[in-house]
């Protein structure tokens, strides 16, 4: 059982860059990375095409899926196929918190 209205420990502060890393925050997988002006994003990572697995290109995260593409935010940049991007067609963004470590509720 975990206390999601505090804050967690997710990672050191320098392991943030641009590659994406995979962390486990209260069994929940996230995907961190930097953006360009570094600063720390934190998304849910996915199951079928992790995003950690990706790469990052600007302050878009690109997952294994080819020709998709995730903002700092969640929300999707760039889907396969297609030139209109739905309004649902996002990934869970957690806030962070980013001293000497990482913080995400």
């Amino acid at each position: 059982m975990y206390a999601f209205n505090n804050r967690h420990r997710a990672a050191l502060s320098v392991e943030v860059e641009p590659k994406p890393v995979h962390r486990a925050t209260c069994e929940q997988p996230m995907a961190h990375f930097g953006t360009q002006d570094k600063r720390a994003v934190a998304l849910a990572d996915q199951r079928a095409f992790p995003l950690s697995k990706g790469r990052t290109g600007g302050d878009s995260l690109e997952p294994g899926y080819p020709g998709s593409a995730c903002g700092p935010n969640g929300m999707c940049t760039k889907v396969p196929a297609q030139s209109l991007i739905p309004g649902h067609a996002k990934v869970r963004d957690y806030p962070v918190l980013a001293k000497v470590l990482l913080w995400v509720p």
